[in-house]
């Protein structure tokens, strides 16, 4: 079986956090430089696994149960947040792509039909412009 690369999984996990790529690096005491280099490590390790999980408060266990044999699958909850498995981020992530091409959808009709109003205004108000007194 191919082993999952824990690189690219740690940086999902930061890029869907509430954290920017150089916050999680200050707060583990790197620079943004080092940080993406650990996103490169298929096997990157467990302390920097922790690490990162617990600034932005994600609990790999789900994703990388290889590296956590022995935690117990009812207390997942740590850090205060519901774990997520990495599919489960995909998904949610192509339904957020769903869900902002059916807003911007929306968008668009609404300003196309805001301008047909600000038209039909424009009209309205050439045909009640009250003609000039005409001389008596």
């Amino acid at each position: 079986m191919k082993q999952k690369h824990r690189g690219n999984i740690v940086e999902f996990a930061v890029k869907t956090s509430r954290f920017t790529h150089q916050e999680v690096a200050e707060k583990i005491g790197r620079d943004r430089r080092s940080l993406s280099s650990y996103y490169k490590k298929e096997d990157l390790s467990i302390e920097w696994v922790i690490k990162i999980g617990e600034v932005i408060g994600h609990d790999f266990s789900i994703e990388l149960p290889e590296l956590f044999p022995n935690m117990a699958r009812e207390n997942q909850s740590h850090y205060g947040k519901q774990n997520v498995t990495f599919s489960e981020m995909e998904n949610e992530k192509a339904s957020s792509v769903e869900w902002k091409q059916k807003y911007l959808d929306l968008l668009e009709k609404h300003t196309r039909t805001l301008a047909e109003y600000n038209a039909l205004l424009k009209m309205e108000n050439k045909n009640n412009v009250p003609k000039t007194s005409q001389s008596k």
